[in-house]
């Protein structure tokens, strides 16, 4: 599957809300394991960080992996780093 960057980064763009999430644990392993991709920012900011991040439930803390920018690049590296660390392209298939 191709992922159309420029559709996910128009999304991105229109929601200051954006966030995509798996659980990237074993099924029923308990607590589980998520890897999350979200934009931080308003939607009406011109410019915004993208950021991929893991969390454990039931925990507050999440461990940042990496943050990058907006532009059409750092999203597909933002995705790249979310695939590095467990998330699956079949997450992205509304993208493609």
């Amino acid at each position: 599957m191709e992922i159309n960057y420029q559709k996910l980064k128009s999304e991105m763009d229109s929601d200051g809300d954006f966030i995509i999430d798996q659980i990237i644990s074993a099924d029923g392993e308990e607590p589980y394991e998520e890897i999350l991709l979200l934009r931080t920012g308003d939607e009406s900011d011109e410019y915004y960080r993208v950021s991929v991040e893991k969390h454990t439930d039931g925990e507050d803390d999440y461990t940042v992996i990496n943050e990058l920018g907006s532009e059409l690049e750092d999203i597909q590296d933002a995705v790249k780093c979310f695939l590095d660390n467990g998330g699956n392209i079949e997450t992205f298939s509304f993208y493609s």
